[in-house]
């Protein structure tokens, strides 16, 4: 009874086995059918080197400059002197000066020592020296010499420390984090240390790390292929078929786009190159997946004869092109889309690579929009050829228009001299008037300096004439009485001279003094009477002033209203000839048109009739 168990597990087993050998083998006849020999199973170093190379040399957009990183092949990413592997070597190992030294070219050097030696004892010692140098390195910066450190741990199977290696990369992306560094390399630097922690961790077999790693590598790079190929074979691993399936559409979508970018920029040369690198190659490349071809089958189902077809009915559509070429369009940019087609269809119209399929759609639509294209240009020919037979009214009417800038520019520049002489004249007159206003309050300011009109000075003037007088009186009279009314001269005579003198020059004084009194008086009224006409005159002077100004603004603003009604009369002289060529112009415009309509709308439906459903 044991025995016949053992016989029917063991019939079990064989038929399991007998299962998969025939699924592997359907799968690699399908891949050879459709891919010719572009499935590599075998991965070659000197081929990463040289094809990793080429590729950056085409300087793709970054949508699509992915090239794929095999797991074999990351020890040889460091040798292969890609841009941003550059461009962090050079920001963080600057060419040193004096006595400042860095560590990294040794190790560097002996890293590569260790990465193409073959024989395993000189690969065992070159290992150990670099790891050696790497731990005795002072530089600051040791995140490259961490992960050179890293792959030699993942990939050297004498001293393979997978552990010590997951814990070097963790710590380098922790360096990275902290660096400053431009962003876009900083990404890309991120995307491969994820990328190499789910390597080793798909080579010990601990699938849903690797899975974290390689999804959280392509938060750093929105179209990192490679990431989302290994997540793809975690995937089936973890027998999650239809995700698996989700991201090898999306690998498809990729060589898609990649393809549909050599045919916008006219490049054979980088057609082909995509064609031998697609990504869905790698994916034919893994064994694991021969039981989803039933799955993946129908991305690829597609009529190889509609292709061969459709070839045929484009060589033909072109050649019906070429006969027009004399009247329509053809320039250096139609030119290359003729040429590009007609090459890729010599190219690859036999081809049995089931990728050239997908172009199809790609081809008909290069071909419409060429069609779309040789309308457009033929348009704008014509168009050409109508703007230059109505370049005669354009120039006059430019001239026309140059004409009324110059008038109002001219007259801009009159007006502001019109004005500009006006305020000439405002402000000297405004300046005559300051100056003799000045001139009266400086006059007002020192009246009382004058003797005229200071009452003390006419006061004592007064005063000093009346004692003179009231002296002269006083002798005068004193003789007079005195000698006058007595006979004989003695004391008598000499009292009544006295007394006479007295009273005759008392009175003089008196009346003196009254005088005095009066003309002091009398040069204080005068002193007022010659402020307030001085005063007057100040406010006469600013009548006459203000007055002069208005007289001035007046006749300022009646030279610029006959300006500018003499102006305006000039720009409707100009708008009416403008007006005229323009009516002119567009009525010879129509008869152009009317004509090339004709004969664009005769080609229009041939062309039309060119295009491909």
């Amino acid at each position: 009874m044991g025995s016949s168990v053992q016989h029917i597990e063991s019939f079990d087993y064989d038929d399991k086995m007998l299962s998969r050998e025939l699924a592997l083998a359907k799968f690699k006849k399908f891949a050879k059918e459709n891919f010719q020999n572009f499935v590599r199973y075998d991965f070659s170093n000197i081929d990463f080197l040289k094809w990793i190379f080429r590729h950056y040399s085409f300087n793709l957009p970054s949508e699509i400059d992915e090239y794929f990183i095999n797991i074999s092949a990351v020890p040889y990413l460091w040798a292969s002197k890609v841009p941003f592997i550059q461009s962090l070597e050079d920001t963080m190992f600057p060419k040193q000066s004096g006595n400042i030294y860095s560590s990294y070219p040794d190790i560097k050097k002996f890293y590569l020592q260790w990465l193409t030696q073959k024989d395993k004892k000189e690969k065992e010692y070159y290992a150990l020296y670099t790891i050696n140098l790497i731990e005795h390195s002072h530089d600051e910066n040791n995140l490259l010499q961490n992960i050179f450190y890293a792959i030699i741990l993942t990939y050297d199977s004498k001293i393979y420390s997978p552990d010590k290696a997951i814990l070097l990369f963790d710590e380098s992306k922790k360096l990275l984090d902290e660096m400053n560094l431009d962003q876009d390399i900083k990404n890309q630097i991120m995307y491969l240390l994820f990328l190499f922690s789910g390597f080793v961790y798909l080579k010990t077999g601990d699938t849903e790390q690797a899975n974290q790693m390689f999804n959280n590598a392509s938060k750093f790079k929105r179209n990192g292929i490679s990431a989302l190929l290994y997540e793809t074979i975690t995937l089936k691993r973890m027998q999650q078929n239809g995700m698996a399936l989700d991201i090898i559409s999306r690998i498809i979508d990729f060589d898609k786009k990649r393809m549909m970018y050599a045919f916008k920029i006219n490049s054979l040369n980088l057609f082909s190159y995509f064609l031998q690198t697609a990504f869905i190659y790698n994916v034919f490349a893994e064994n694991e997946f021969a039981d989803m071809l039933f799955d993946m089958k129908p991305f690829f189902i597609s009529d190889k004869k509609e292709f061969d077809v459709l070839c045929g009915k484009l060589i033909d559509s072109l050649e019906n092109l070429s006969t027009y070429e004399e009247v329509l369009t053809f320039d250096a940019d139609i030119k290359r889309e003729i040429e590009f087609i007609k090459k890729f269809i010599e190219h690859y119209r036999l081809s049995v690579n089931g990728l050239i399929l997908f172009t199809k759609s790609m081809l008909l639509q290069k071909f419409n929009d060429l069609i779309d294209l040789v309308l457009e240009k033929t348009n704008e020919k014509f168009d050409k050829l109508i703007e230059n037979n109505l370049f005669l009214y354009k120039k006059q009417i430019d001239k026309g228009l140059r004409s009324k800038q110059l008038l109002k520019e001219a007259a801009e520049k009159r007006k502001a001299e019109i004005k500009s002489h006006m305020d000439f004249e405002i402000k000297s007159i405004e300046e005559a008037h300051k100056n003799k206003v000045a001139q009266i309050e400086a006059v007002v300011e020192h009246l009382s300096d004058d003797s005229k009109f200071d009452p003390s000075k006419a006061f004592s003037s007064s005063m000093l004439i009346n004692i003179i007088i009231s002296l002269v009186v006083f002798i005068i009279g004193g003789f007079a009485d005195g000698f006058m009314g007595s006979d004989s001269v003695g004391n008598d005579t000499f009292f009544s001279t006295m007394l006479g003198g007295i009273k005759w020059g008392g009175i003089i004084f008196l009346l003196g003094t009254i005088v005095a009194f009066f003309s002091s008086v009398s040069a204080i009224r005068e002193r007022a009477k010659k402020k307030q006409k001085l005063i007057r005159e100040i406010s006469v002077r600013k009548k006459i002033k203000e007055k002069t100004i208005k007289e001035i603004k007046r006749d300022y603003s009646e030279k610029i209203e006959a300006f500018e009604d003499q102006l305006r009369r000039k720009e409707k002289s100009l708008d009416r000839d403008i007006e005229s060529l323009e009516k002119d112009r567009e009525m010879k415009a129509n008869q152009l048109r009317e004509e090339n309509f004709k004969v664009v709308e005769k080609y229009k439906d041939k062309l039309i009739k060119i295009k491909l459903a």
